[in-house]
């Protein structure tokens, strides 16, 4: 809502007769800060339907053989895990990994058989290609191999996969029944899972369709609770074959549900093994995609054996009645348009958007006629100065920039300072505007800053200088004398392009810090000399 028209104040003269003299000026004191509408994260998909249709994928059916041979490669030495395939020494699918915002920002977003994807950067080392599925997750055509970074397999095999999925879903279903979620069976044992906890589909950092535990999360991301619960499916040669090899023949076997289930501990009775874990293995069922005799072995795992013993009597008829995932019609991919994320509009061009409670920039506020008014009512409602300077800056910049409102740092403090954000798609610019009622006496300025004029304003601009990987200037320009009340605070950040990521080595393009001063002097004209 637009706050009514700041009032003006007399010097030296009655508020009643202040439009008859020449005296009158506008007393320069913050105002009420404006609540800003931030908008709720744009819905994810279905987590349990992504997981099933994805499941029902025949991995090794994405990796096209005519492919192969277009691209001189021997398809016959596939290697099939539950849910991912690889060409030994070439290219792998993971039909279910993770792609979390951060990692899609820093990655160059790309169009395969009109379908969205991202290209991870050359720093490192091995292309991967990622199609996101839903906010969380993606597909991953791979390098397997450590020749050097190519995307000739991996662009081709994804291309040719999303090409077929698209004309002949069925074409790439699978079909054997070995697409057992692990979610699936695991999740309804445990209900609701312990306070600040949550149930996840995942291994180590990664995601994974074929375990599921009980996980909390910290600063570093989510790690296994203790005491651990979890379950998980691999293929395996049968225990039968494995004790034969005298492997695990010295573990004891129990009986639960009719099914032997060895016990991965010298003592049942221990009440925690040395590493804080006890499992518990069994044959699952046939591994009908493999024809050599393997098996799905199952494992179950707590932090005692008496509690992995409790599961595995729960899980073992569980897996026995469980069923391979079924989709109920073609896996939904995001055309080249289509937002995959929460972000709304602009912010997903935000590093660290939800953080920084991102808003895209109001287009129907008004801009105040006086300096002194713009300044205030930016200070209290930064999408004001957005209005103000959008055509400046997009002037000067000559890129796509659109405006944004966020806290300055990502620290989810609803009183922190609110600035406005001009964003790029390819995110190596940034734009960042803030007003302060302050004087600029008041800035304690970096040793490199030189104190200057900027059409008669006092003001201060920096040198350039880099903090982890943004490179940026700063100036401030004060309304007047810097001792009087407000300025405007610009600073442009160089960044990385998307393309390189955020990796050791990579070089930026500084080259748009130079147009630090041509913007200053440009929004001191447009918003200083009203």
């Amino acid at each position: 809502m637009r706050r009514p028209r700041t009032a003006f104040a007399c010097l030296g003269a009655v508020l009643v007769a202040c439009g008859l003299f020449t005296g009158c000026t506008t007393t320069v004191e913050p105002l009420p800060p404006v609540a800003r509408d931030v908008p709720s994260p744009a819905a994810d998909r279905d987590a349990a339907e992504v997981r099933s249709a994805l499941a029902a994928l025949d991995p090794c059916a994405l990796l096209d053989p005519e492919t192969s041979e277009d691209l001189g490669i021997e398809d016959s030495d596939k290697h099939r895990e539950l849910f991912s395939c690889v060409v030994r020494d070439h290219v792998r699918v993971e039909v279910y990994a993770e792609l979390g915002q951060h990692q899609r920002f820093w990655e160059d977003e790309i169009t395969l058989a009109g379908i969205k994807a991202y290209r991870d950067s050359e720093k490192t080392g091995q292309c991967g290609i990622s199609v996101p599925v839903d906010h969380e997750h993606a597909i991953v055509f791979s390098q397997d191999t450590d020749q050097g970074y190519d995307c000739a397999a991996p662009e081709a095999f994804a291309t040719q996969a999303f090409e077929t999925m698209s004309a002949d879903p069925a074409a790439l279903e699978r079909e054997d029944d070995d697409g057992i979620v692990a979610c699936d069976v695991f999740a309804p044992l445990i209900g609701t899972p312990p306070k600040d906890t949550v149930i996840e589909a995942r291994e180590g950092i990664g995601a994974a369709l074929h375990r599921c535990g009980v996980w909390k999360e910290n600063s570093s991301g989510f790690v296994p609770v203790y005491p651990v619960q979890g379950l998980v499916f691999r293929y395996s040669p049968p225990l039968e074959t494995l004790r034969a090899d005298g492997q695990w023949d010295d573990y004891p076997l129990l009986t639960i549900d009719g099914t032997e289930v060895l016990l991965f501990s010298s003592d049942p009775d221990d009440k925690k093994d040395d590493d804080g874990q006890c499992r518990l293995l069994w044959d699952a069922k046939t591994a009908s995609a493999l024809s050599d005799g393997d098996v799905i072995r199952a494992e179950v795992e707590a932090a005692t054996c008496k509690d992995a013993i409790s599961l595995a009597e729960e899980a073992v008829p569980a897996v026995k009645a469980a069923k391979p995932a079924k989709t109920s019609g073609p896996v939904s991919l995001y055309t080249a348009a289509e937002n995959d994320g929460p972000a709304v509009g602009a912010c997903a061009d935000v590093l660290a958007q939800a953080e920084r409670l991102c808003a895209p920039a109001s287009d129907s506020v008004e801009v105040p006629n006086s300096p002194a008014e713009v300044v205030m009512e930016s200070e209290a409602d930064p999408n004001v100065l957005c209005a103000a300077a959008h055509a400046s800056v997009q002037d000067i910049f000559a890129t796509k920039l659109a405006g944004v409102t966020a806290l300055r740092e990502p620290t989810a403090q609803k009183d922190d300072e609110t600035v406005c954000e001009f964003v790029e798609p390819r995110h190596s610019l940034v734009v960042r505007l803030q007003a302060s009622t302050d004087t600029l006496d008041s800035v304690v300025s970096a040793s490199s800053a030189q104190a200057t004029e900027i059409s008669g304003h006092a003001a201060i601009i920096g040198e350039a200088r880099t903090e982890g990987w943004n490179t940026s200037r700063r100036a401030q320009i004060a309304l007047g004398e810097a001792s009087e009340p407000g300025y405007l605070d610009i600073e442009v950040f160089a960044r990385p392009d998307r393309k390189q990521g955020i990796w050791q080595g990579v070089k930026v393009d500084a080259s748009a810090l130079d147009k630090l001063e041509e913007l200053s002097a440009a929004l001191t004209d447009e918003l200083l000399e009203r």
